[in-house]
C-alpha cells in the first residue's frame, strides 16, 4: 500500500486518504481528505458572504442570458409583453417540460438549468412567458388565455 505525508496535520496515510489531483506528480492533492475538507469549510465560513454573493450574481447572469436569448433580446413575455424580470420564466413551447423532466432531458430548474442550457448552446423549444401567461398556458389546453380571447375564444 503506498503512503503518503499531508502537508497539514504531518500524519501518514494511505493514499486513498488524499484526493486524487493530476496536477501533483503522484496524482493526488498534498493535504489528505480530512484537513481538505476542514480548511474548505473554514475558508466558506471566513468568505461565506461573498461566496453566496458571485453565486447570487451567476445566478442571475446565466437567467438573465437565457431571457435574453428566447425573447430575441427584448426581455419580456412573448405573449403579453410582460417586462418585470421576476415575473418572466422559461416555457417549453412544446407543451412537454414534465415529460423532459421525467425523462432527465435536462436539469429541473435553477442555476442547473440555466447553466445546460448556455451549455447546450440554446436548444430550441423554449421561450419566455411571465407566469401568468404560463400557468394560463397550462389550464388551457397549452394556448394562453390572451391568445384564445384575441382569437375570440373565451
Amino acid at each position: 500500500m503506498t503512503l503518503k505525508e499531508c502537508r497539514e496535520c504531518g500524519k501518514t496515510k494511505p493514499i486513498t486518504s488524499f484526493y486524487k489531483y493530476k496536477g501533483y506528480r503522484d496524482g493526488h492533492y498534498y493535504i489528505c481528505k480530512i484537513c481538505k475538507n476542514i480548511s474548505g469549510k473554514e475558508y466558506y465560513e471566513k468568505n461565506k458572504v461573498k461566496i453566496e454573493r458571485k453565486r447570487k450574481v451567476s445566478y442571475k447572469d446565466a437567467r438573465n442570458d437565457c431571457i435574453k436569448y428566447y425573447s430575441n433580446g427584448l426581455m419580456e413575455c412573448m405573449c403579453c409583453g410582460e417586462q418585470d424580470m421576476r415575473f418572466l420564466a422559461l416555457d417549453h413551447m412544446n407543451n412537454d417540460g414534465a415529460e423532459k423532466r421525467r425523462n432527465k432531458d435536462h436539469p429541473n430548474g435553477g442555476m442547473h438549468f440555466y447553466r445546460w442550457l448556455i451549455v447546450n448552446n440554446f436548444p430550441p423549444g423554449f421561450q419566455v412567458l411571465c407566469m401568468n401567461c404560463n400557468w394560463g398556458k397550462h389550464q388551457n389546453n397549452g394556448v394562453c388565455p390572451h391568445k384564445s380571447q384575441a382569437k375570440g375564444n373565451k
